[in-house]
């Protein structure tokens, strides 16, 4: 008989693996970012680059397969929900001279913020250097290359402000 066969079969049928992964995967967390507030979720196939450079707030929801580049600080306030694919970018290549191959000039790193109450849509890129406000919703697909004001529904490529939050 095949044990791993036995194993994962009744896994599958028997259990969700997430339930049985999760309090594993929780502990790894939780000893690797910056910090980690209470009752976060992190869903598999995330990834982080230096993740104690990575601070996530109480309630924070992040999906499947996202990629978090903590070069520099990000940090992610509460109650935020991050979807599924989402890449959070801290560091750029430096390409200002002409005289010497952009993969010889080095990088600039600049932090992340994602304030309290923020909904980031799925397969959203956010630049080096952002601050997304409170209560702000970006949709999916966008890429945020500046900062994002305080209940802002932004959208696109570059993300544009499309509605306030406060004007509903």
């Amino acid at each position: 008989m095949n044990i791993k066969r036995i194993f994962f079969g009744f896994l599958s049928a028997n259990l969700s693996t997430q339930r049985v992964i999760w309090p594993i995967s929780k502990q790894f967390w939780k000893a690797s970012l910056g910090a980690m507030g209470n009752n976060v979720r992190i869903l598999r196939g995330t990834k982080a680059i230096s993740p104690s450079n990575i601070r996530l707030g109480e309630n924070v929801y992040i999906g499947e397969r996202c990629a978090l580049y903590g070069y520099a600080n990000i940090t992610v306030g509460q109650n935020t929900l991050i979807a599924r694919e989402v890449i959070i970018l801290t560091r750029n290549h430096i390409f200002s001279s002409l005289d010497s191959p952009i993969r010889d000039q080095g990088y600039s790193v600049s932090p992340v913020t994602i304030e309290e109450d923020v909904w980031v849509g799925a397969r959203v890129t956010i630049l080096p250097g952002v601050t997304i406000g409170k209560g702000s919703v970006v949709a999916a697909g966008s890429v945020v290359t500046k900062d994002i004001p305080k209940y802002s529904i932004v959208a696109g490529i570059p993300a544009r402000q499309v509605k306030s939050r406060l004007e509903q």
